[in-house]
């Protein structure tokens, strides 16, 4: 029996929700629209070919090509009345118009459902937070969230952000895309010490009226730690470089018993580092 794509790709997203195959022929034959008059007919055999065709396996993932696979979930979002999906640039696609700066390698995944607008229209006023995430699979994407503070003082992702870059110029297509939903004007963006963030929400949200930096102190206490590794590392070099001198001018080691003990803490404190 002869399917459209786009029928193909409704009977799969059902089939990889893990939907008994009959229960989904049932809800078919049971339509009463007109664009499904022809899958009437449709049979478990055709089922079992549209699942080998986009090779859903028992866990349901939609395609062992996480591409397609990916492709097939946006798709099916997209023909949803509520999709969350805000912007989706796939790789291998350029537009200048609608991805200003972004490159044909770049990807940029935005989403946003109706529960983080609505928190978003509520609370984004007040504080937003970025949370970067680094390293989320071996593509090399990353993942941004927008957090606000709900009443309960909790952080609530607003949004989600996933690309390759998480440069000014790709966040600002993100927010572009956001901001199209929701407007809003907050009073306070906590951020950590990159500027890509603060840089991209104020071109297109607008200056907060505070900025907050975080992780500044401890980036502070890892450089001060690296210092002192560096100070005991040397301490040792020294007192390793005048032992090899004695023992290499055939002078006998007699180092006092204190000496020995101080190389030996030198010596612990820079394996604990």
């Amino acid at each position: 029996m002869y399917l459209t794509r786009s029928e193909k790709e409704k009977i799969a997203h059902k089939i990889s929700q893990n939907i008994a195959m009959v229960s989904i022929l049932d809800e078919i034959r049971n339509s009463v629209h007109d664009n499904f008059e022809r899958m009437y007919l449709l049979t478990f055999q055709d089922i079992k070919n549209i699942k080998k065709e986009f090779n859903i396996n028992q866990n349901g993932i939609l395609h062992v090509n996480d591409k397609v696979s990916i492709n097939i979930w946006i798709a099916k979002c997209r023909n949803d009345e509520d999709s969350p999906i805000l912007l989706y640039k796939d790789q291998n696609n350029i537009n200048d118009a609608l991805y200003p700066g972004l490159k044909t390698e770049d990807f940029l995944l935005v989403i946003m459902n109706s529960s983080q607008k609505e928190m978003l229209k509520s609370y984004g006023d007040n504080i937003n937070c970025p949370d970067f995430t680094h390293g989320m699979n071996s593509f090399g994407f990353d993942l941004a969230t927008v957090l606000v503070l709900g009443d309960k003082r909790e952080g609530f992702p607003a949004a989600f952000i996933i690309s390759n870059r998480q440069d000014r110029v790709a966040l600002e297509v993100a927010f572009k895309a956001i901001k199209k939903e929701v407007t809003v004007n907050s009073n306070i963006i906590m951020t950590d010490d990159t500027e890509s963030f603060c840089n991209a929400w104020e071109n297109i949200f607008g200056e907060p009226k505070k900025k907050i930096i975080v992780h500044l102190a401890r980036g502070s206490k890892l450089e001060k730690k690296h210092r002192l590794m560096q100070i005991e590392k040397g301490k040792i070099s020294n007192k390793m470089r005048v032992l090899r001198n004695r023992h290499v001018s055939g002078h006998e080691i007699n180092t006092p018993y204190e000496d020995m003990k101080n190389f030996k803490i030198l010596v612990l404190v820079r394996r604990n580092y």
